[in-house]
């Protein structure tokens, strides 16, 4: 109660105090009159104006949706065993609007693994009326500018992305099952500067559910591009492409870095 009246938001103190965000609410809602509480719903229901348009980490946050964010209970959601990829979610989520998402530490394979909760209805709404069922890439970012792709590319690559490095061969595979989602993302691609001639999609492997396609990127220009513009937030990650950098000088060579 001493924080609320410092101006932190329930979701802030929540997070802060590493508690359940309906049961702080619960707490608050017993302690203080209907009408200092009827105050705190207004400010946590209404989505800010600004957050409307299509920002840089609005472009990001739907990327990580198309990946390995999903939709809870009114809430964008997150799981993760990297945890810079859940600080960069949890910044661009309160930047994006002004509520901070909440991440929890769990266990999953006996490793850590982080839960990001950005449990806002009119965010959660919002969000979900752009991406629909994620049957495909909507217009609006499809559209957008370049700073808005690579954002989106960046959320994308971030969750569904891997780097494998070998000896002096590196590949760059994107995964997803809906091949059509991949091929808009290719073409997301070629608008800031890829060539469509060194970017492939091909089947990758068999699950229970069908096949999981990957856009496979092996050429070390394009390799360098992706580096360059779009990168990692993801460490392990970026430092793969980093070193791979650092130890072979592509020069005039852009061929093949590797087939995998």
């Amino acid at each position: 109660l001493i924080l609320l009246k410092t101006k932190f938001t329930v979701p802030e103190i929540a997070n802060e105090l590493k508690l359940n965000y309906n049961a702080l609410r619960l707490f608050i809602k017993r302690n203080i009159s209907e009408k200092e509480y009827s105050l705190i719903k207004v400010i946590d229901k209404s989505l800010p104006d600004k957050s409307r348009e299509l920002t840089p980490e609005l472009a990001y946050l739907i990327g990580v949706i198309y990946g390995d964010g999903y939709f809870g209970e009114n809430a964008i959601r997150l799981g993760t065993k990297d945890k810079d990829f859940a600080d960069y979610f949890i910044n661009v989520g309160k930047k994006w609007c002004d509520k901070l998402p909440l991440i929890y530490l769990a266990t999953k394979n006996n490793k850590p693994y982080y839960e990001c909760y950005l449990s806002f209805k009119a965010a959660f709404l919002f969000v979900k009326n752009i991406v629909g069922e994620r049957k495909e890439i909507p217009d609006r970012i499809l559209n957008a500018n370049e700073e808005i792709t690579i954002n989106f590319i960046k959320g994308f690559t971030d969750s569904e992305g891997t780097i494998i490095v070998k000896n002096n061969a590196c590949t760059l595979k994107v995964y997803n099952k809906n091949k059509k989602i991949l091929a808009q993302i290719k073409e997301m691609m070629l608008k800031v500067g890829f060539d469509n001639k060194k970017l492939y999609i091909v089947p990758n492997n068999n699950c229970k559910n069908g096949i999981v396609y990957a856009l496979r990127i092996c050429y070390k220009d394009q390799i360098r591009l992706f580096y360059e513009k779009i990168g990692f937030t993801i460490n392990r990650k970026q430092i793969k492409l980093e070193r791979f950098f650092n130890n072979i000088s592509i020069g005039g060579d852009v061929g093949m870095a590797s087939i995998v």
